[in-house]
């Protein structure tokens, strides 16, 4: 099975997802990533890994009523809640792969992938993909998390749930937080054949209303959850109870705040 079919989300997580980790550690990206990408102008946009829509709505509000969202992912359920949320017939939700995208050459004036170049199998063959599909002239605009220890909130609840598996943290558990490396990302980029490239830290803070919810999107509604839920229902809670009491310890409660940090990185295909 390949890395990212493993990673696939259900409708009930998928939920989930949106609600407890959109708003908490997604949003304050998603608008950054949305103003880029309308600054350029672009009308008829790309988004690769798009989820359940948090930068889609962003890109959706702010664009002209003959623009176009292509939204895509290799997650149904993820993809059926940003539907539900998003009726809007200028966004177009597709099921797609990264490394082989449906489309022409020269089809957008701009791709978006926000968060997600980290999970693909073949991330070289997804970027060539991204530049094979860009109109000459149109941009690309991904970001990638930081080191984790600079994400206060998942760091602390990724070092408690290793807590509870003494043979070490769960499969894939680093994998959102394996591409920070600036000088790769801009030979990435060249090989790829973007030109232009800017790369940025970007420095944020995430809001959870509670400590409570926001251990429930670090536990429940996350790559690693397909895991934890094998372990059987009293340990998952057992896992979720001391994921609350380390967050709220350690970074408050009602509201609690977290540190965040991730690379944002642009680029144009020649003319």
């Amino acid at each position: 099975m390949e890395e990212a079919e493993k990673l696939l989300f259900d409708a009930e997580v998928a939920q989930r997802y949106d609600t407890f980790m959109g708003p908490f550690v997604f949003e304050p990206f998603a608008v950054d990533m949305a103003q880029r990408v309308l600054k350029s102008g672009a009308e008829n946009i790309l988004e690769i890994a798009c989820g359940t829509g948090r930068v889609t709505r962003h890109l959706a509000a702010g664009l002209p009523a003959q623009g176009r969202i292509t939204a895509t992912d290799i997650s149904e359920p993820m993809l059926q809640v940003g539907r539900n949320a998003l009726p809007d017939a200028r966004i177009s939700w597709l099921v797609a792969r990264a490394e082989a995208l449906p489309f022409a050459d020269d089809s957008f004036d701009a791709v978006v992938c926000q968060f997600g170049l980290m999970f693909f199998e073949d991330r070289k063959t997804a970027l060539h993909e991204m530049w094979r599909v860009l109109k000459p002239g149109g941009i690309l605009c991904f970001n990638t998390w930081n080191r984790r220890d600079y994400c206060k909130a998942i760091d602390i609840s990724r070092n408690t749930i290793a807590t509870f598996f003494p043979g070490g943290e769960p499969e894939n558990s680093n994998l959102p937080f394996s591409m920070y490396d600036p000088e790769a990302f801009q030979e990435w980029m060249q090989q790829a054949g973007f030109e232009n490239t800017e790369i940025q830290l970007l420095e944020k803070t995430g809001v959870s209303p509670t400590a409570r919810d926001a251990a429930t999107g670090m536990v429940t509604a996350n790559h690693l959850y397909h895991f934890i839920r094998k372990q059987g229902k009293e340990m998952e809670l057992r896992i979720l109870d001391a994921v609350t009491a380390e967050l709220s310890l350690k970074l408050g409660d009602a509201p609690l705040q977290s540190p965040l940090s991730a690379w944002v990185v642009s680029g144009y295909k020649p003319n």
